[in-house]
């Protein structure tokens, strides 16, 4: 394992097939005058490496201005962000589940794509069935984003879907509202107000599931 300024690395070994790879996480600054060093140091780790790699992470960095729903944004520096890129020929692994993987989570929110996945040509060769899926942000103003190999079948999320029909059995808003101030007042754990709200909705979910 190895850690720098701007990331931490770890070597991998996938036992089915004997590949050895490393990942990198990154988190670039929001500081967008060490952007330069951020990248500079990306540079040198991967062309280090010796096996293919997998790079991933908050790269607070865009690559068009489609990336983000506002128009300001800074030309140069994402021409910066390509040419490392493309320098260290990498591929983005393409993202589904989430248009933006950012917010600000402002009344009127800015949105952009800070999080990625690259990979190297040997690993996309190894694993040429892998997917990348952006799941549901809980609790943060990013989306986390789930890699699959594409060697086995990807998890299905178990996702809570509400059923209109419900609304019309007898006693039902009344049973729904009986177990959530039962479970609101006596919560495993209390941080704060967001804590209370999602162990609420947790257990509503499962009682309406029956």
């Amino acid at each position: 394992m190895e850690h720098r300024e701007f990331y931490v690395s770890m070597a991998l070994i996938h036992r089915r097939s004997n590949l050895s790879w490393e990942v990198i996480i990154v988190y670039g600054p929001a500081d967008h005058r060490r952007s330069p060093a951020f990248l500079q140091e990306l540079r040198n780790k991967v062309d280090r490496c010796t096996t293919p790699v997998v790079v991933a992470g908050d790269f607070n960095l865009i690559r068009s201005p489609e990336d983000k729903s506002s128009a300001n944004v800074d030309v140069p520096r994402m021409r910066m962000f390509n040419d490392c890129i493309a320098d260290l020929a990498l591929r983005e692994i393409a993202r589904v589940g989430a248009r933006y993987t950012w917010s600000n989570n402002r009344i009127d929110p800015v949105r952009s794509v800070l999080d990625r996945v690259f990979v190297s040509v040997e690993w996309e060769m190894a694993f040429p069935l892998c997917s990348l899926r952006a799941v549901t942000r809980v609790g943060s103003d990013h989306s986390p984003l789930l890699l699959c190999s594409g060697r086995a079948s990807p998890p299905r999320l178990n996702c809570f879907h509400f059923e209109n029909f419900w609304l019309g059995q007898t006693g039902f808003v009344e049973a729904v509202c009986v177990k959530w101030e039962a479970v609101a007042t006596s919560p495993p754990r209390v941080f704060n107000a967001v804590d209370v709200w999602h162990h609420c909705a947790k257990m509503a979910r499962q009682f309406m599931r029956g």
